[in-house]
C-alpha cells in the first residue's frame, strides 16, 4: 500500500540524506566523522521547540564533541506554508551552521473532512461503512478506486463509498542552501542559492 503523501514526501528526503552519507563515507573516513538523518528529533531553538520532519546531523570526532545540523527538511500539508517558512526561519537563526532546507508544500483542491453523518455531502459514505460488518482492510479499503485507475500513475483524487478522502493539486518543492559564513535566507530570490519546482505529475 502506497504512504500517505506526507510520509511519502520525508521518505523522499532522507533518501536524498542517505546518498549525501554515501558521498560522506567515500570521501571522509567513518573515525573522522559522524554522521546521522532523523525524522522528528525535537531542535531548541530560542524560545520554541522545532520539530523537522527531516534532520541530517554531522560530528565531528573530536573533544569536545559538538553536533552539526547540516540539512532541515519540513513537509507542509495541514499546516500553512507561511508558519512552516516562521518556523524553519527561527531554526536557522537559532542553528546557522544549516547548509541546506528542503520545504514541500503538498496542496489540496478542496480541503479535507470526515465522512460524517452531519455532513450532507458524506452521508452516502458514512452510511455505507456504518452498515458493513467488518472494519476494511487497507488492499479492501482501495481496491474500488484502485480497479479502474491506470497503473503507476499517481492518484489526485481517492473517493471510496462516495466519500473524498485525499484530493491533490499540487506538490510543490523549495531548496535552500547556505553561501559562505551567513545563515541560509529564506527570503532569496538569488537563482544560486534557492530553487524551486513543482511536481513532474499533473494533478
Amino acid at each position: 500500500m502506497p504512504l500517505p503523501i506526507h510520509e511519502a514526501m520525508i521518505e523522499i528526503i532522507n533518501n536524498g540524506i542517505k546518498h549525501v552519507d554515501a558521498i560522506l563515507q567515500d570521501c571522509i573516513p567513518k573515525r573522522a566523522l559522524k554522521y546521522a538523518s532523523h525524522t522528528n528529533l525535537t531542535v531548541p531553538a530560542k524560545s520554541i521547540k522545532f520539530i523537522p520532519d527531516c534532520l541530517h546531523v554531522v560530528t565531528p570526532m573530536t573533544i569536545p564533541y559538538r553536533k552539526y545540523i547540516t540539512v532541515l527538511g519540513e513537509v507542509a500539508f495541514s499546516q500553512p506554508e507561511a508558519d512552516v517558512r516562521e518556523q524553519l526561519r527561527i531554526a536557522i537563526n537559532a542553528r546557522p551552521e544549516v547548509v541546506m532546507v528542503i520545504m514541500v508544500t503538498i496542496g489540496e483542491s478542496c480541503a479535507y473532512s470526515t465522512p460524517s453523518a452531519s455532513y450532507k455531502n458524506s452521508e452516502s459514505g458514512w452510511k455505507t461503512l456504518l452498515l458493513e460488518p467488518n472494519m476494511r482492510s487497507p488492499a479492501s479499503f482501495l481496491y474500488e478506486y484502485t480497479d479502474s485507475q491506470l497503473p503507476n500513475v499517481p492518484p489526485s483524487e481517492i473517493v471510496v463509498a462516495d466519500h473524498t478522502w485525499f484530493s491533490l493539486s499540487s506538490v510543490r518543492f523549495q531548496v535552500w542552501i547556505k553561501h559562505g559564513d551567513n545563515p541560509i535566507d529564506l527570503d532569496t530570490t538569488d537563482s544560486t542559492l534557492t530553487a524551486c519546482g513543482v511536481s513532474i505529475f499533473n494533478f
